[in-house]
């Protein structure tokens, strides 16, 4: 599974974030569990204070993204460099199969 990790997210983006996603249920995962592009990457997830995964395959099929949380994953992708970018790109897609890059501003 590719994921985007937000490096830094703060209370209220937090909150705001729970709020739309509040049907998944949010689990911590081990820093050992996660494999970064780029092994020197390492280092720096380790000092992020928490990684969370979503569960649950429950998808509302009449949502469409949002095209400033979409900008916000790829600025996100980024962070952990354009190969991870592009592949995320790659492994996105709607519901309706379109690319994610198709909701951007």
């Amino acid at each position: 599974m590719n994921g985007v990790l937000v490096p830094a997210v703060d209370r209220n983006e937090y909150t705001a974030f729970r709020g739309r996603e509040s049907w998944y249920r949010l689990i911590e995962v081990p820093f050992d569990d996660i494999t970064p592009y780029d092994e020197d990457d390492r280092d720096r997830l380790e000092r992020t204070d928490l990684v969370l995964t979503t569960t649950g395959l429950e998808t509302d099929s009449d949502i469409e993204p949002i095209p400033n949380y979409v900008a916000d994953c790829l600025k996100s992708a980024a962070e952990w460099g354009e190969e991870f970018r592009n592949d995320f790109v790659e492994s996105t897609a709607t519901n309706t199969g379109e690319p994610i890059t198709e909701y951007l501003d």
